[in-house]
């Protein structure tokens, strides 16, 4: 997806950062099939899905176990 400067098609967490920048996998508030559907579905929950530019969206987390997944960074509005 190039809104993201990605292409690749894996699972994707969707994980809320805090006020100060600090997001924890624990916090996982969704997930989707394609990164195009995780920024849909975040966007409806109301929070805002900045560019790759911008210090926004995924990185590669590799699984330790089971399947590797992108991870959607996402921020309050």
């Amino acid at each position: 997806m190039a809104r993201c400067g990605i292409s690749h098609e894996y699972p994707v967490r969707i994980v809320p950062v805090d006020d100060e920048g600090i997001a924890g996998a624990d916090r996982v508030i969704g997930s989707a099939e394609t990164l195009a559907q995780a920024i849909a579905l975040a966007e409806r929950l109301g929070y805002a899905v900045r560019t790759a530019e911008e210090g926004g969206c995924s990185r590669f987390v590799p699984a330790r176990e089971g399947q590797s997944y992108f991870s959607l960074t996402v921020y309050a509005e």
